[in-house]
């Protein structure tokens, strides 16, 4: 007597009545889990991972949507039997267990590089929970959507999303101005020792070349070009300047120095990046101008050298800024974790981490392999692959802080310390 002869026939009919899902809906969401769980950069917490993978799955069960309904009216649809759609997910549960086993591997390769503990099973659980219910509230959502656009109508969808973005647009504007009075600024002057600190902020002055001559007219009171050196830190989109580099500054000048930094925006660095990528540009090149300006007006024995550092968005300003003639010639330059293919390198000393996903991510990423030529690797790489690498750096960028010194986007007194000398 086999096994199914001891089963209740009732039983057996309500196993055989579980629903499956359509080959193609198990062929999608299986290939974008498969892309959740490939190779990155960085150690994730399993909530990251997790929004991550049900992101994706959820995009692929949208695209297996579209593709159902050209299948049914092919031949190809014939073959969504319920024979074939169980062989499909018997397939697609091995290959997730496959890749799964594979990304503990690779997550646990990383954290020992950069000292965090490993993951185990209960990770993986809490992984699973999180993209099931992220994927289940996506496409719960969209099909809601979906739904009420239908009724609605096409005009009046395009109304309603462009009332949605205006006021997108408004909060962000709100946001910045309500977070105009930066802490960064106070973090920066009170980091360091005996240097010379000088911050100006987003209310020192009503445009970037109002804000460079407050800084110049500070560093005059509190007589920062007596030191030996000035150096024009540019931040990055926060306002934020490292306070390692403060260290490392002061540490390779031995404290004879003066540190200008000028805000320029109150945005986070990703969004700076996107959105107001000028405005880093231009302020790095009025504060840099009107430093350089200053000491060119000093008696040529009383001048100091002067350097240029940036961090992140703060390479692609001051990379902005060398491409102007200056009164005042710069002793040396240094980029910290620049982002791809935004900066320029020529005669600069850079620090790159090749766990860094700033220093790899750009759009050009999808289709062609990063730049790592001037990086230290300090962690596993992963292999480069068409668009996955793109999204999957994209996700590490938000965990780029999330990681010691000299890993990620994490840098430490190096980035003063390494400043070049005068030639």
């Amino acid at each position: 007597m086999s096994v199914l002869d001891t089963v209740h026939p009732s039983a057996l009919s309500r196993i055989a009545a579980v629903p499956l899902p359509r080959i193609s809906t198990t062929v999608a969401a299986t290939s974008m889990a498969a892309v959740s769980l490939a190779p990155g950069l960085l150690p994730r917490i399993a909530v990251l991972q997790g929004l991550f993978s049900g992101v994706l799955i959820a995009v692929g069960i949208f695209v297996a949507w579209a593709l159902a309904t050209v299948l049914r009216r092919t031949r190809l649809g014939r073959v969504d039997t319920r024979s074939w759609r169980a062989c499909t997910a018997i397939v697609a549960a091995a290959v997730v267990s496959l890749f799964a086993t594979s990304a503990n591997g690779w997550q646990n390769s990383l954290r020992v590089a950069m000292g965090a503990p490993p993951v185990g099973i209960r990770y993986w659980i809490e992984v699973i929970c999180i993209t099931a219910l992220t994927a289940l509230l996506l496409t719960t959502t969209a099909s809601g959507v979906r739904k009420v656009l239908h009724r609605l109508g096409f005009a009046r969808t395009i109304g309603i999303a462009a009332i949605c973005a205006f006021g997108l647009q408004l909060a962000f504007g709100s946001i910045a101005t309500a977070s105009a009075q930066s802490a960064e600024g106070q973090k920066f002057l009170a980091a360091g020792t005996d240097s010379v600190r000088v911050y100006a902020d987003l209310d020192s002055g009503p445009d970037a070349g109002a804000r460079a001559d407050h800084a110049v007219a500070e560093l005059d009171r509190v007589g920062g070009f007596a030191r030996s050196a000035v150096v024009v830190a540019v931040p990055t989109g926060s306002g934020w300047i490292d306070t390692r580099a403060v260290d490392g500054i002061e540490q390779r000048f031995g404290s004879d120095v003066a540190i200008v930094g000028q805000q320029y925006s109150a945005a986070p660095s990703w969004a700076a990046f996107l959105f107001q990528r000028t405005d880093a540009e231009e302020s790095a090149r009025a504060v840099l101008t009107a430093v350089a300006t200053r000491i060119a007006e000093l008696p040529a024995t009383e001048r100091p050298d002067l350097y240029l550092y940036g961090q992140s968005l703060g390479a692609v300003g001051g990379s902005a800024a060398l491409a102007q003639a200056l009164p005042t010639p710069l002793c040396a330059v240094l980029w910290a974790g620049p982002p791809a293919g935004a900066t320029r390198v020529e005669g600069t000393t850079v620090l790159a981490n090749t766990s860094d996903p700033v220093v790899w991510w750009s759009p050009a990423l999808a289709t062609t392999p990063p730049d790592l030529s001037r990086a230290v690797q300090d962690a596993p790489m992963p292999q480069w692959i068409p668009v996955v690498s793109f999204l999957q750096t994209s996700v590490d960028m938000l965990a780029s802080l999330d990681v010691p010194a000299g890993h990620g986007h994490r840098y430490g007194t190096e980035q003063g310390t390494q400043l070049g000398t005068c030639h």
